[in-house]
């Protein structure tokens, strides 16, 4: 494969994406407290607001401001970020990697990871998604090493970030050629280090690539959340918000993204389950003219 190939490949139309000045605005819920028993009066609106980036409203006392990205397949640049407390990045940091050398693929994943660090957010969190094969193939320990002092990668990890506690996890499934932490060895993972989450230390936020649109990942939120073991590893997909299943217990909120014609906020575990914010930035047929808004979310702190 030719040098200019790669190149295109690389770069994949990346000037002409237009990143929409504005964003889709979640108010944190009316006052309350999930954590210490005095649940928040209220849901998030399913209407957010949009509103100019650089036009937000002062976020309320005992709230953290998150600013939600993911599925940007290297048209981070293109991207008009507000301000906030933690940029999350949900994962497909890369456009592919399987028609370009490994080499070019890292140097890609590099360059992603000097950008986000010099975003204006006091904490950055990034996991990867199943476009994201060199992450994967060279392993946290070596991802870490070109990750900035403000950069959080999670691989089915726990970390605490403002007070509140974040689980990332990579793991996705689907019918696309790009396959990265989609294999049993992702999903046989079921909490930080081992297979159980420290009782003591609740999850309040979850951020993973996969949307709780598969059976086998709603499983996983309730296991994981509930510590009840592991989870199954089945593959179909089905993306039907409601579904009814059993719920997580006293998780905040999901940050996903991987379904991109799925952006925007639904609930999987019922009407007053745990919210579900996908944050895809390309949107379903990969648009490269239009991106898709960036995602805030006002989150009431747990404790």
């Amino acid at each position: 494969m030719s040098a200019s190939v790669i190149r295109y490949i690389g770069s994949c139309g990346n000037q002409q994406a237009v990143s929409s000045p504005q964003c889709e605005y979640y108010a944190a819920p009316t006052s309350g407290n999930a954590k210490s028993g005095s649940a928040p009066t209220a849901a998030y609106d399913e209407q957010y607001q949009l509103l100019d980036v650089d036009r937000l409203p002062p976020k309320r006392p005992g709230t953290t401001r998150f600013v939600v990205i993911s599925d940007t397949h290297e048209f981070h640049e293109r991207l008009t970020l507000p301000d906030g407390d933690v940029l999350v990045h949900c994962g497909d940091i890369l456009l592919s990697d399987r028609f370009t050398f490994r080499a070019w693929s890292w140097s890609r994943a590099k360059a992603f990871f000097d950008w986000i660090e010099k975003q204006s957010h006091a904490h950055k969190v990034v996991i990867a998604g199943n476009h994201d094969a060199t992450l994967e193939r060279n392993g946290a320990e070596e991802v870490r090493k070109i990750t900035g002092p403000t950069t959080h990668y999670l691989e089915d990890e726990l970390i605490t970030v403002c007070g509140i506690n974040i689980y990332g996890t990579p793991r996705s499934q689907g019918t696309s050629p790009n396959t990265a932490f989609q294999g049993p060895k992702t999903w046989l993972k079921t909490g930080p280090s081992s297979n159980t989450v420290p009782d003591d230390v609740p999850i309040d936020i979850l951020v993973s690539h996969q949307p709780p649109c598969t059976k086998a990942m709603r499983e996983f939120m309730v296991d994981l959340v509930n510590q009840r073991g592991a989870g199954s590893s089945s593959s179909t997909v089905n993306c039907d918000a409601g579904s009814g299943d059993a719920a997580p217990e006293g998780l905040l909120a999901h940050f996903c993204g991987h379904a991109h014609e799925d952006h925007g906020l639904s609930h999987y575990f019922g009407p007053n389950g745990v919210p579900t914010f996908n944050a895809a930035i390309l949107d379903g047929k990969f648009t490269r003219e239009r991106l898709q808004r960036v995602t805030v979310v006002d989150i009431v702190n747990p404790r």
